[in-house]
């Protein structure tokens, strides 16, 4: 999700037509957090700080957006090529005795598995075309994905 200065309006105009007291958006390692302050209008927190003019805000919103533009040109994303149930491939990690799934942050190899897709005639392995960290995980173990559904987004290494 890109942030711009008409989505965190619409946020602030959703927080004060509703009960809720906070709303918070999450990007990788970047967040936006808006609080309603009962008395007060609502207060916009980046880096723990609260930020009071707009051209703050623009200029903070407009560098969290510069950061995602870079992040999502440089990550890579890993497609389902079928549909079916998914299963996560066990971490390199995993003792022997029992199979950890992959999860993120973790360090992967170009050509190791990440996952299978049982069809309704085959078990089909997705593997990793690059190097890199896994940086998100779309889907929970056994649920149905579809035809090029985006399953895994890697960090290049």
């Amino acid at each position: 999700m890109f942030l711009t200065i008409k989505n965190i309006r619409e946020i602030i105009r959703i927080l004060m037509e509703s009960t809720v007291e906070e709303i918070e958006v999450n990007t990788w390692s970047k967040s936006i957090r808006v609080v309603r302050n009962l008395r007060d209008a609502p207060q916009i927190i980046a880096d723990n700080q609260p930020i009071a003019q707009e051209s703050k805000l623009k200029k903070i919103v407009q560098n969290f957006l510069d950061y995602l533009k870079q992040k999502c040109k440089k990550s890579k994303k890993i497609r389902s090529m079928h549909a079916g149930i998914i299963h996560l491939a066990p971490s390199q990690n995993s003792p022997d005795d029992k199979l950890i799934p992959l999860q993120v942050g973790e360090q992967i190899k170009k050509g190791q598995a990440l996952a299978a897709v049982k069809t309704s005639k085959l078990m089909l392995t997705i593997n990793s075309r690059i190097d890199g960290k896994i940086i998100e995980i779309r889907f929970k173990e056994g649920q149905k994905v579809r035809l090029a559904q985006i399953l895994f987004i890697i960090d290049p290494n």
